[in-house]
């Protein structure tokens, strides 16, 4: 490719981070079209909060947005259903890695062939490097592209570590009534539902009930995030 004189070609990084900001973003793809990727659209689905440049550069790497975040034909194309996305998505990482397939047989690599090439052919850190071969080997699975049973051991065994670990902590337990002060309990709304749910709410006050539903709604999403 012709540079012209006196303008400097952007450099893109392959992409690094945690897999679930890629996986959360095509989940997205999938199920609604997508025709602009900036910090707001990422930050409204929760994807790499504080680091969402991270995820454009990587997108943009992979050739699914345009330099200012307009959406690329290719992420249409890799959001198709069945075999004809699968099919697209396989041809997208081979054009994006193609420095990588050139020099590596990846039916026979293990993890830290992976890992050394990124470092060489990038210039980018270990740390950098690592988590940009998790993103790859997870793209390789996506798209059904064979790999070596070294790198499908190291898509089982590595991708816990590319999430931060969550502070999880027990439930708090609802005290039973006869332990309640009910002298508290007055002009209060009582919601009981068999044994398993007691909710107090004071009475007549919406606000209250609204966040009720807020902190409920939010203890179910962490329960999902746990459970998976």
């Amino acid at each position: 490719m012709d540079v012209v004189e006196g303008k400097k070609e952007k450099e893109l990084k392959p992409p690094y981070g945690a897999i679930k900001w890629y996986k959360d973003f095509l989940d997205i793809a999938s199920r609604q079209k997508i025709t602009k990727v900036d910090k707001a659209f990422l930050s409204s689905y929760s994807i790499a909060p504080g680091v969402e440049y991270k995820v454009i550069n990587g997108l943009e790497f992979l050739g699914l947005i345009e330099e200012h975040g307009n959406a690329a034909q290719t992420l249409f194309e890799i959001s198709m259903a069945g075999d004809e996305g699968i099919k697209n998505l396989e041809k997208l990482i081979h054009n994006s890695y193609a420095i990588i397939f050139d020099e590596i047989d990846i039916q026979k690599a293990i993890f830290d062939d992976i890992v050394n090439k990124f470092m060489r052919k990038y210039g980018i850190s270990k740390t950098s490097a690592t988590e940009s071969a998790k993103i790859f080997i997870f793209l390789l699975d996506l798209a059904k592209i064979p790999i070596s049973e070294s790198l499908k051991e190291s898509l089982i065994s590595k991708t816990a570590s590319t999430e931060p670990k969550k502070n999880l902590r027990k439930p708090a337990k609802i005290k039973s009534s006869s332990k309640i002060n009910n002298n508290k309990l007055e002009n209060m709304h009582s919601i009981i539902w068999g044994s398993n749910v007691i909710i107090y709410l004071k009475e007549g006050d919406i606000q209250s009930a609204e966040m009720a539903i807020s902190l409920i709604d939010m203890y179910i999403k962490q329960l999902k995030s746990i459970l998976k």
